[in-house]
């Protein structure tokens, strides 16, 4: 019988095959940030230690570099804040740190269209406030980061609609789009767990969506050009269709005289002409929980009470 020779030869493909597959993996992260680095301009002196000479990034949970966040040896975050940094976000360089998780370059020069940071599907705290940011941002600008739980955009030149795609993120806790430039009406927001959305000093109009309803009101304060003054507003508080739709769910529908008696539809269609001949009547409807919210129908006219 023949022995089974071992392929040797299938060796030098199984430890290039990764470099097919995506050319991120034949990078070390030292050589994947310094190629970020060229993407960026004004950084002066505050990156030196970034360099393939000496020490990686990270040693454990150690870093080596500049504004590096590490975890067991590995980059898990980027904390380039504050250094007058310009130049790009290549968000393509970064894809190949596949730990990345924060990424904070707040309170630099970051100038032209808003990056395409959705590549990043892993992310879970972006935070690009006080920029110079520009333009609209795609409504799938956020698509598929479904680890996303903080993003601070704040203080740009942001414009067009809010996208989307923020309102589907299953993780979001926190947002900050305040002092931008967006416009039009607030998306509805459904997450459970948002304890922060900021949306101040923009130039939006319409209803605040009921997910939203227990923020701060200082955080939909409304921006109001008139001439060169500034002045400060609010956007309506009407509560959105959602949330009559939320609250007709947990609601059973009553009928109310003015002598406050309650009857059912099936009682008002067996006795119509008595409730005809009563007068003004009041339509109510209540919440299982005892929570009244009453429609009034009088002379013609409704409204809620």
């Amino acid at each position: 019988m023949d022995r089974i020779k071992p392929c040797y030869f299938l060796f030098p493909f199984l430890f290039t095959l990764p470099c097919f597959m995506g050319p991120t993996w034949c990078h070390t992260e030292a050589e994947i940030l310094l190629k970020f680095r060229t993407s960026l301009t004004n950084y002066d002196s505050q990156l030196d230690d970034w360099n393939a000479s000496g020490p990686g990034p990270c040693t454990g949970d150690n870093p080596n570099w500049t504004g590096i966040r590490c975890s067991n040896g590995s980059v898990f975050g980027l904390k380039l804040e504050n250094m007058g940094l310009e130049g790009v976000i290549d968000i393509d360089t970064l894809k190949g740190l596949q730990l990345l998780r924060t990424v904070s370059f707040m309170i630099n020069s970051f100038a032209g269209p808003f990056p395409d940071v959705n590549k990043l599907v892993y992310l879970r705290v972006l935070y690009l406030e006080n920029n110079s940011l520009s333009g609209a941002i795609r409504d799938d600008g956020f698509a598929g980061m479904k680890a996303l739980q903080k993003d601070f955009l704040g203080w740009n030149n942001s414009s067009g609609s809010i996208p989307k795609s923020l309102a589907t993120l299953p993780k979001l806790l926190q947002l900050s789009l305040e002092w931008n430039h967006f416009e039009g009406r607030i998306p509805d927001f459904e997450q459970d767990n948002l304890s922060l959305v900021n949306l101040a000093y923009n130039n939006l109009y319409g209803p605040i969506p009921y997910g939203l309803s227990n923020m701060n009101p200082s955080f939909f304060a409304e921006k109001k050009k008139s001439g060169n003054n500034v002045t400060v507003g609010k956007i309506s508080e009407d509560k959105s269709a959602n949330y009559y739709k939320k609250l007709w769910e947990n609601a059973r529908l009553h009928f109310v005289r003015k002598e406050r008696e309650r009857f059912e539809l099936q009682d008002l269609l067996r006795a119509s002409a008595e409730v005809q001949g009563s007068g003004s009547s009041d339509f109510g409807w209540t919440r299982h929980g005892g929570e009244e919210v009453q429609a009034n129908e009088q002379d013609g006219e409704r409204g809620i009470s």
